[in-house]
């Protein structure tokens, strides 16, 4: 049971790095104007986990 929870985090964790990384694209800069637009966004996650024995 550990090593498939083990495994399914060790996936999550490794999708979540390959996503969520400063150099993601989230959009092209564009004009407006003088200004030039680029498009930022602030990303957070959590996790958790528990166990125990009875």
């Amino acid at each position: 049971m550990a090593s498939s929870v083990e495994s399914l985090v060790e996936r999550v964790l490794g999708e979540l790095h390959r996503i969520v990384q400063t150099e993601t694209v989230i959009g092209q800069p564009f004009q407006s104007g003088d200004l030039t637009i680029i498009p930022v966004s602030k990303i957070s996650f959590g996790f958790g986990a528990g166990g125990g024995l009875e």
